[in-house]
C-alpha cells in the first residue's frame, strides 16, 4: 500500500491480524468434518500421496468461501473494538481525525477480501468441488471395500445379504465372508469363505470376490431331504454395487458449474441454475427459498438481504461521530438503567432499615476471616466467572458456525428432496449435542487462554502474585471446572447422545436421499452367542414364537459350518427355558460333507441358550452406543472371536476424549501468561494451534488403530498422555 499513510497501514495491520485469525480458527472449526474422512483414505493407503493431498487442498476453497467473509467481519470488530478499548479511538478524535476516515483502510481490506471471496465462488471454487468429488468418487470407486463395515449385516446388495468378520488395512482382504442369497420363500443358499480378496470393478458397477477356503449350502423347505453342499479352495464370486458406485458417468451439480455455465443453462433445472449463479456472490437462505419455490425471481430472493444491510449500514454511518450516550437512541434506555438502579437501592435500604428494627441494637463482633486454605474463595469465584463467560460465549460461537455451514452444506439437499423445514429443524437440534460433545475441550482451552492473557494484561495477575497467590493456587478453581466439564460429558455420551446419534443419523440419510442403514433393524440376521448365527422369517415378541427358524453352528477358526438346524416353528418354554423346535432337521457337517441327519416333528436343544430378550437387542454403530453398551458389545463379539480393534478404540475414546478437556486446560495455563501483553488474539491463536495439533493426531491415531496398526490402548490414549505429560512440564516450569 505505497499510497497509503502510516496510520491507515496500522489499521490495515491492526484488522488484518484478527481476521487472519479468524480465518485460521473458522477454518479449522470447519475442516474437521472432512478431516475424518481423508484421515481414513489416508491410513488405508487409499490413492498416492498426492491425491491425498489434492484431497486436503480441494475442500479449502468451498470453505472459504464462508470463512472470509465471516473473518472480516470479526476482524474488524475485534480489531476497533481493541483500539477503541485502548482509547486509541479518542486519540485519534482529539487530533482532529474523524471517526470516518477510519472507513478508508478498513474499506479496502474488505473489498480485498471481497475480491477473494468472488475468485473463490466464480472460479476456484467450482473447480476444486468439481475435483474433489470426482476424484473422491474415483478413490471410493476403485475401493468400494472400505464401505462395508465388518460385523454387520448388510442388506444393500440386489438380492444378498453380506457379513464379513474383518477387514484388514488395505481394505481389499476380507476375512470370515458369508453370503446369503435371496431364494424365495422355499429355498435358499449360503455361502461361507474363510477370506476373500477383494477387486472392484467401478466402470462395470461390481465387486469381484476371490474366495478361498469355503462351501456353498442349499437347500429347498419343501423337500427336507434335499440338500446340496459344495465345498471349494477357490472360487470367484461377482456382486453388484448399484447404489455404491455409479453405472453411468457422474453428474455434474450446479455448485461445480461456472459462472458461464450457470448463465447459460436453458434446461428444466434452470431456476436452480439462476439461484446458484448469484449465490456465487452470497448465501442468502430465505431468499433462497423463496426463489427456489417460485415466489421471487432469483436476482430479488438473493440480493434482497444485501440490499437491505447495506441500507441500514448507510443509515447507521452518522451514528460513528456521537460519543457513547449522545444517541437519541441510547437516552431512553439510559434513562431507564438509572431509575432501575434507583429503585433496587432504595429497596435495599428499606430492607436494611427492617432488619435493624427487628434485631435490635448490634453487637460489636470480630469480623470473621476465611483461612487461607479455604475453598472456594472470592478469588476463585471471580476465576471462574471470567473463564465461564468466555466458554459459553466460544462454545455458542462455535456451534453456531458449526452449524451455519453444515446447513449450506445441506441446502442444496434439503431443496432437491423437497424436506420439510420440521425436518431439518430437527435434525439440527439432535444434531446440537453432539456439537457440544466435540467443541467442549477447544472452547474450554481457548476460555482459559483468553480469561488469563486478558487477567495478564490488565495487570491482575501481577495483583494476585502482590496479594501472596500463586499462580498454581490460581489454576485450582481452573482444573475442577475441567474436571467437571469431563463429568458433564462422560454423563452426556452415556445418556441422552447414543439416542442423539441415532435420530440425527436417521434424519441426516433422510436429508441426503439416502437408504437407511440397517442398524435399527437388523431384520433377520443376528449372532448367537458361540459362533451360532440365527435367521427366521418371523419373530413374534409378544408370544416367544420364531417362524422359519434356522442356526448355523459355524467354527470361528475356518468360519466353516458344524451344523445347521431348521424348524418351522420354534416357541420359548418359560418353565424349561429353552426353545421348542417343531418340523425340522438338522444336518452335522465335517470337512464340507454331510456326516450326520436327523428329522423331527418336536425337538428341544439345550446349546440355543439365547433368550427371547436377546432377539429384541438393537445393533448399532459405536458413536450410537452408551460406555456399558459398547462394553457389552464388545464382549460379545470377543466371546465369538471376532476381531474387535476398531470397536476397543472406540471404547477407549469414549473415556479418552472427556478427559482432554482437564488436560487441555492445564495445557493452557501456562501458555496464558507467555501470551502476556498480547491478551486474547495470542490466547486464540495458541489455543487453536494446540487444538488442531490434537485433533490432527487423535484423528491419526484412531484410524491407524481402528485398521490395526497400533494397539487400541495406544491408539486411544496416546494423545491424551503426551498433552498431559506436556501440560506437566510447562505447569511446574510456571515462575510461582
Amino acid at each position: 500500500f505505497p499510497i497509503m499513510r502510516i496510520l491507515d497501514r496500522y489499521i490495515v495491520r491492526e484488522v488484518f491480524r484478527h481476521a487472519l485469525l479468524g480465518l485460521i480458527v473458522f477454518t479449522f472449526v470447519f475442516f474437521v468434518p472432512q478431516l475424518v474422512r481423508v484421515m481414513a483414505l489416508f491410513v488405508r493407503h487409499t490413492g498416492s500421496g498426492g491425491q491425498i493431498l489434492k484431497l486436503f487442498l480441494c475442500i479449502f476453497p468451498g470453505v472459504f468461501t464462508f470463512t472470509i467473509p465471516m473473518a472480516i467481519l470479526v476482524g474488524v470488530l475485534l480489531g476497533l473494538g481493541r483500539m477503541s478499548a485502548d482509547s486509541e479511538i479518542i486519540a485519534l478524535t482529539a487530533l482532529g481525525i474523524g471517526r470516518r476516515r477510519i472507513l478508508l483502510p478498513v474499506g479496502v481490506l474488505a473489498v480485498s477480501g471481497a475480491l477473494v471471496t468472488l475468485a473463490m465462488t466464480v472460479w476456484l471454487g467450482p473447480i476444486a468441488l468439481r475435483t474433489f468429488r470426482s476424484l473422491e468418487a474415483n478413490l471410493l470407486a476403485s475401493q468400494v471395500s472400505f464401505q462395508v463395515q465388518p460385523r454387520v449385516f448388510d442388506e444393500r446388495f440386489p438380492r444378498l445379504v453380506l457379513y464379513i468378520n474383518d477387514v484388514s488395512a488395505s481394505g481389499t482382504q476380507w476375512h470370515g465372508v458369508f453370503l446369503a442369497e435371496a431364494g424365495g420363500e422355499n429355498g435358499s443358499r449360503v455361502t461361507l469363505a474363510e477370506n476373500a480378496i477383494v477387486i472392484a470393478e467401478p466402470r462395470q458397477g461390481k465387486l469381484e470376490l476371490h474366495l478361498r477356503g469355503g462351501s456353498t449350502h442349499e437347500f429347498v423347505r419343501s423337500d427336507p431331504d434335499r440338500y446340496s453342499v459344495t465345498a471349494f479352495g477357490q472360487s470367484d464370486w461377482p456382486i453388484e454395487v448399484t447404489g455404491f458406485a455409479p453405472a453411468h458417468p457422474r453428474q455434474i451439480s450446479n455448485p461445480e458449474r461456472s459462472l458461464r455455465e450457470l448463465a447459460a443453462d436453458k434446461g428444466p433445472g434452470w431456476r436452480e441454475a439462476r439461484v446458484e449463479l448469484h449465490r456465487h456472490y452470497l448465501i442468502f437462505i430465505m431468499g433462497a427459498g423463496l426463489a427456489r419455490q417460485g415466489d421471487l425471481t432469483p436476482a430479488v430472493g438473493l440480493w434482497a438481504a444485501n440490499v437491505l444491510l447495506g441500507v441500514i449500514g448507510i443509515a447507521l454511518l452518522p451514528q460513528m461521530e456521537q460519543f457513547r450516550g449522545e444517541s437519541a437512541w441510547l437516552k431512553p434506555l439510559s434513562r431507564l438503567n438509572t431509575w432501575m438502579r434507583f429503585v433496587r437501592a432504595r429497596a435495599a435500604r428499606v430492607r436494611a432499615a427492617a432488619t435493624r428494627v427487628a434485631n435490635g441494637p448490634r453487637v460489636p463482633e470480630r469480623p470473621a476471616t476465611l483461612s487461607a486454605g479455604s475453598f472456594p474463595q472470592l478469588m476463585d469465584l471471580y476465576l471462574l466467572r471470567r473463564f465461564l463467560f468466555y466458554f459459553v460465549l466460544l462454545m455458542a460461537a462455535f456451534v453456531f458456525l458449526f452449524e451455519a455451514f453444515t446447513f449450506f452444506e445441506l441446502l442444496d439437499d434439503i431443496a432437491r428432496h423437497g424436506i420439510a423445514f420440521l425436518v431439518v429443524v430437527e435434525y439440527f437440534w439432535y444434531f446440537t449435542p453432539y456439537l457440544i460433545y466435540q467443541l467442549v475441550p477447544l472452547a474450554a482451552l481457548v476460555s482459559i487462554l483468553v480469561a488469563l492473557g486478558m487477567m495478564s494484561k490488565n495487570n491482575e495477575i501481577v495483583a494476585c502474585k502482590a496479594s501472596g497467590i500463586s499462580l498454581y493456587r490460581l489454576a485450582i478453581p481452573l482444573l475442577f471446572a475441567g474436571i467437571a466439564l469431563a463429568a458433564s460429558m462422560i454423563v452426556l455420551d452415556d445418556t441422552f447422545l447414543p439416542y442423539a446419534n441415532q435420530r440425527q443419523d436417521a434424519l441426516r440419510n433422510q436429508i441426503k436421499g439416502r437408504p437407511p442403514q440397517t442398524y435399527q433393524q437388523p431384520e433377520r440376521w443376528i449372532f448367537g452367542e458361540n459362533a451360532k448365527l440365527y435367521n427366521y422369517d418371523v419373530f413374534e415378541p409378544k408370544q416367544n414364537l420364531f417362524g422359519g427358524l434356522t442356526v448355523l453352528e459355524i467354527d470361528p477358526v475356518t468360519f466353516e459350518i458344524k451344523r445347521r438346524v431348521f424348524a418351522a416353528r420354534a416357541k420359548w418354554s418359560d418353565e424349561k427355558k429353552i426353545w421348542m423346535l417343531e418340523s425340522g432337521w438338522i444336518r452335522d457337517f465335517a470337512g464340507g460333507t454331510v456326516t450326520g441327519y436327523q428329522r423331527f416333528a418336536t425337538k428341544d436343544l439345550a446349546e440355543l441358550t439365547e433368550p427371547p430378550s436377546y432377539f429384541n437387542r438393537e445393533v448399532l454403530p459405536a458413536i450410537q452406543m452408551s460406555w456399558p453398551q459398547l462394553s457389552r458389545y464388545i464382549d460379545d463379539l470377543h466371546r465369538a472371536g471376532f476381531d474387535v480393534s476398531a470397536l476397543t478404540v472406540q471404547w477407549h475414546r469414549k473415556l479418552a476424549f472427556p478427559l482432554i478437556a482437564p488436560v487441555s486446560m492445564l495445557l493452557a495455563f501456562p501458555f496464558a501468561f507467555l501470551v502476556g501483553t498480547r491478551g486474547a488474539l495470542g490466547g486464540i491463536a495458541i489455543g487453536v494451534s494446540i487444538g488442531i495439533l490434537y485433533w490432527l493426531g487423535a484423528e491419526l491415531l484412531g484410524a491407524m488403530g481402528g485398521v490395526g496398526q497400533l494397539p487400541p490402548l495406544l491408539a486411544g490414549w496416546s494423545p491424551d498422555i503426551v498433552f498431559f505429560f506436556f501440560g506437566l512440564y510447562f505447569f511446574f516450569k510456571m515462575p510461582p
